[in-house]
């Protein structure tokens, strides 16, 4: 199955957000899903991908690979109580997309 991942966090990150999405994608992958993270920000650092992921799979102790793919753009647009992780106890702005 192809799962495509969306984090709020920027990975890699030493939050608990950022840690859950990088060790859910990891579960999913390693049960055989073809899987996608998507999060904001530039990504670790790093001259190629392979540099990359080795940078990853250090800091949160996984395996199996995953693509990533790193949004550069603020995500400030998204609905506040999603970017919290719907905990914010009020209802989504229905003005906003």
């Amino acid at each position: 199955m192809k799962i495509c991942c969306i984090a709020p966090s920027r990975i890699p990150s030493e939050t608990a957000n950022s840690i859950q999405a990088m060790k859910a994608s990891h579960a999913l992958a390693q049960l055989g899903h073809e899987v996608i993270l998507i999060a904001p920000g530039s990504g670790p650092p790093g001259q190629t991908q392979q540099e990359k992921w080795q940078l990853l799979a250090d800091q949160y102790g996984i395996e199996t690979y995953f693509q990533q793919v790193f949004l550069p753009h603020s995500m400030a647009g998204w609905p506040a109580d999603f970017s919290h992780g719907g905990r914010s106890g009020t209802p989504a702005d229905s003005n906003r997309i």
